[in-house]
């Protein structure tokens, strides 16, 4: 009895372990999501994703956080409902569900970002309505979601709306500062308004030579990992 005793506590310790081995091991699964989409895979800088708010209206850091706030109020709710509701679709009626569901979740996003920011409905313009067609949104919620267990794609859609909101302040930043020579933030600036810095190009700009930055970077990571030196493509 003894003995039997002894090798029944030995398995329960081991499958405790092997539980906790998986709960680290799920853990650590859930941190490199969360920061790929913040830095290493960000959808903006590697996959140009949604890069439209940034280039036309992120003139000032206050449009980038009214930006900020809708991204994040649509893309979250978008990823965890169709995380429960894109597999009861088939895979070619899934971008329509995406950007149904985005339609919807439009009206509370823009109403949270107005209580925020008030005025911002008017200061966007047209740009805040073109996040219901929102690439990273729509990309995100119905090609990864349905795939994926709820707590990845709650990381996925939080790091990649972080990432998002980085990209949009940086950018906003740097074009605040070229434009006025200060910041402020309160100022408020139409979408399309400036000229040279405020336009496009010079977004692609920016978004040029931050997504070159990510690409260093995950290039220096896969050196360390392989011990050796990674030749440039």
């Amino acid at each position: 009895m003894e003995k039997r005793s002894m090798l029944n506590e030995k398995i329960r310790s081991r499958f405790a372990s092997g539980s906790k081995e998986e709960k680290k091991k799920k853990r650590r699964e859930l941190r490199a999501i969360f920061s790929n989409g913040v830095l290493f895979k960000n959808p903006m800088l590697v996959g140009a994703l949604g890069i439209y708010p940034m280039l036309t209206a992120c003139h000032t850091l206050r449009a980038a956080l009214e930006l900020s706030v809708i991204l994040a109020a649509m893309s979250i709710p978008a990823g965890l409902i169709l995380c429960f509701t894109g597999n009861l679709v088939p895979l070619w009626a899934r971008p329509a569900l995406a950007a149904g569901v985005a339609a919807v979740l439009y009206i509370p996003a823009s109403a949270l970002m107005e209580w925020i920011f008030p005025g911002a409905i008017q200061s966007l313009g047209m740009v805040a309505g073109m996040m219901v067609v929102n690439s990273m949104v729509l990309s995100r919620s119905a090609q990864y979601a349905p795939d994926h267990i709820p707590s990845a794609v709650l990381a996925d859609t939080v790091g990649c709306s972080l990432g998002g909101t980085l990209v949009m302040c940086l950018a906003a930043f740097i074009r605040e500062w070229l434009i006025y020579g200060d910041l402020k933030l309160g100022r408020i600036s139409s979408a399309y308004s400036g000229e040279g810095i405020a336009h496009p190009f010079f977004g692609f700009l920016i978004l040029g030579f931050l997504a070159a930055l990510v690409q260093y970077i995950n290039r220096r990571r896969a050196e360390r990992r392989s011990g050796r030196k990674v030749t440039r493509l």
